[in-house]
């Protein structure tokens, strides 16, 4: 077990499979691991079928993909660093532990308690919407953010974490952690309620 497998740990049944070059197989050699030729070919035969009822709204699907953002893919890489394609920007909004709430005190990951969490920005964002205001407008720079906190990583969010015998406020915390948060306001100058 090498230093980083600790960060890695997966909970869940199946193996966790990362690749060195950060991009997995090919879906061609997924697909081949999983089906025997005869059933690839009753796919295919599934599939085209499908494909000549869909035509016309697959070539109206790929003209509004070409429609879209244009920009250089970045490659893969493994550091802990934002990255953006040339000419684009990030800012962060939120994080976890800030204060969504009048009161709320300052983040301390070591000290957390779920009382705090209970007024402080969740753990994770697996959903991130924005709507702008007014509504039916297309402002970008007004409007609410909605943020949905979907689950916790418990092994990385406490040092003493036991997933065998978590502490009550272990899980109350945890549980504060996740739902949905709303936020109203400008960009740079975010309203919480």
């Amino acid at each position: 077990m090498s230093p980083n497998d600790k960060e890695l740990e997966h909970f869940e049944s199946d193996p966790v499979i990362r690749s060195g070059e950060g991009a997995g197989d090919a879906f061609a050699k997924i697909v081949a691991r999983r089906l025997s030729r005869r059933d690839l070919l009753k796919t295919g035969l599934a599939a085209a079928a499908g494909a000549v009822v869909l035509k016309p709204s697959l070539q109206a699907t790929a003209m509004t993909e070409t429609q879209g953002l244009n920009f250089t893919p970045l490659t893969p890489q493994t550091g802990d660093q934002v990255q953006v394609p040339e000419g684009y920007s990030h800012q962060v909004l939120l994080k976890w532990g800030d204060p969504i709430r009048g009161g709320a005190p300052e983040f301390d990951a070591h000290h957390q308690t779920s009382e705090a969490q209970d007024i402080q920005f969740g753990y994770n964002c697996d959903f991130v919407g924005f709507l702008p205001l007014p509504v039916g407008s297309k402002n970008s720079r007004h409007g609410l953010l909605c943020v949905n906190h979907e689950y916790i990583n418990p092994e990385l969010m406490f040092s003493n974490y036991d997933r065998n015998t978590p502490s009550a406020e272990q899980v109350d915390i945890m549980m504060s952690a996740v739902g949905f948060s709303v936020t109203a306001g400008d960009l740079l100058l975010i309203r919480h309620f």
